[in-house]
């Protein structure tokens, strides 16, 4: 059966931290997929690598550190209203 592989998720709190030891459930978090699990066949790859971050807090602050992420070279041109970003989150 094919099915599909998210490469790369951003996610906000989901509210519940006490159901994973990292307490990645109650903060934002970014998951990945490594080309070593790809290549093993896992079907759920992107649960093993997550990174808790404060990069972002809000959906529009987590597309433009997406865009930055993938290397979107004229994301300005489309997206600038997203450069305004929160005060406090150094970007």
């Amino acid at each position: 059966m094919l099915g599909t592989v998210t490469l790369i998720r951003y996610n906000g709190p989901h509210g519940e931290i006490s159901r994973s030891p990292d307490g990645h459930f109650g903060k934002p978090h970014i998951h990945r997929v490594t080309a070593m699990e790809l290549a093993e066949g896992n079907r759920e790859p992107q649960e093993r690598h997550r990174e808790i971050t404060d990069r972002y807090g809000t959906y529009e602050q987590a597309l433009w550190i997406f865009f930055e992420a993938i290397a979107v070279s004229n994301r300005l041109d489309y997206f600038g209203e997203l450069r305004q970003l929160g005060l406090f989150n150094g970007h």
